[in-house]
């Protein structure tokens, strides 16, 4: 029952990412917007939130640089669709490769960078229940957070005047022009708005460190580089050039299966010194160190 609990846990912490993004994307569609760019924005904000708790040591800035890395973005790319009239999809698009070049190209700098352990999260009481304890009441509080702003923005949409005025916006934005709404800020808010929340979402599954890919490669029935050293969180790629089949296996900790002229992965996810061979040609060895 114990894992059970860990995995009702770990599926409701992943899916808080996706649905404060949905909740962001939704209020843009309300508003008559389609941004292809989300995933752009939230890598943007991931390195801005990640940089900003590397140096100041403070989760809760890097949850506002986030935000404010979306935001920005979002804010360029309503500029460009709303009041320059580009196309929405080319646009969204342009956006997101951008968001995935630029993250890669700034976060190369804190490759290895770490940031301070998060701190234990739980309700007093409640999350020492059995089961349920760890499953539901010992997660993020921004997990509870989105829980009651979906709540808050049904209601929003569909109770309040506001919520009235940005679905006439996007449904018939020339109806809301002719009552005086100004159409054009109404949906740049929104699409800030959804920017903010984007750039929140992926900031809830912030790595402790940036990781790094590190390749190894397999020629002559020869692992080259034959040591390595990595930090947990790394990911380690074996490209094998042979013409057979070879494996990655250290004795209890991972066993790869490397196909021949493919490569594989492994994320590391934990620390130490790991001896590992070929299976199918025992005389293949290495090593890799994790700190």
């Amino acid at each position: 029952m114990e894992s059970y609990a860990l995995l009702i846990g770990a599926t409701l912490s992943a899916g808080t990412v996706l649905a404060i993004a949905a909740l962001g994307l939704l209020i843009n569609e309300k508003a008559g917007i389609v941004n292809l760019g989300a995933e752009g924005m939230m890598l943007c904000a991931a390195i801005a939130g990640f940089a900003t708790v590397v140096h100041t040591g403070n989760t809760w800035l890097g949850f506002a640089a986030g935000m404010g890395a979306g935001a920005l973005l979002a804010a360029i790319f309503g500029v460009l669709v709303i009041w320059l009239n580009t196309n929405q999809c080319a646009t969204g698009l342009a956006l997101s490769l951008f968001g995935v070049g630029f993250s890669a190209f700034v976060g190369i700098n804190y490759v290895q960078a770490k940031m301070p352990p998060s701190p234990k999260y739980g309700i007093p009481l409640l999350e020492d229940l059995p089961v349920v304890g760890k499953a539901l009441f010992s997660l993020h509080p921004l997990v509870y957070a989105t829980m009651l702003l979906a709540v808050a923005m049904v209601y929003f949409l569909y109770r309040t005047r506001a919520g009235l005025v940005l679905r006439s916006v996007g449904e018939s934005p020339s109806s809301a022009h002719a009552l005086g709404y100004p159409v054009r800020r109404i949906r740049l808010l929104a699409v800030v708005f959804g920017g903010a929340l984007c750039g929140l979402a992926l900031m809830l599954t912030a790595p402790s460190a940036w990781a790094e890919t590190i390749r190894v490669t397999i020629e002559k029935l020869v692992f080259s580089p034959a040591e390595i050293s990595a930090a947990v969180g790394d990911v380690i790629e074996w490209d094998n050039r042979d013409v057979m089949a070879h494996t990655a296996t250290a004795k209890g900790d991972f066993d790869i299966v490397i196909p021949s002229k493919k490569t594989a992965t492994l994320t590391v996810t934990k620390a130490g010194t790991f001896d590992y061979i070929c299976r199918f040609h025992p005389n293949m060895k290495a090593r890799l160190k994790v700190q």
